[in-house]
């Protein structure tokens, strides 16, 4: 459980600085493409800004717990080797 705890404390510091700095990048991204299109005040508007907030989380948790999945409770099921099924086919 000792082991456990560690890689958990790791991977999910590292998975915040990660997804802080994507977000970081598509917001910078973003917000230098309303730049150019001249849409400051697009940018501006508290609803977009509420809304860009909620999809880089929903984003971010999402893409976090589908990595931790395999990360942190990885108990070699990709090991094996599925057994093959072997079928002979009869030409007709």
């Amino acid at each position: 459980m000792k082991h456990f705890a560690l890689r958990a404390i790791g991977f999910y510091t590292i998975a915040a600085i990660c997804a802080l700095t994507i977000t970081g990048l598509v917001n910078l991204m973003l917000y230098w493409f309303f730049t150019v299109a001249e849409l400051q005040e697009f940018g501006s508007m508290l609803l977009f800004k509420i809304g860009l907030a909620i999809t880089e989380t929903a984003l971010a948790v999402y893409c976090v717990s589908q990595i931790s999945e395999d990360t942190l409770y990885y108990e070699g099921e990709y090991d094996e080797e599925a057994p093959t099924e072997l079928t002979d086919e009869k030409a007709t």
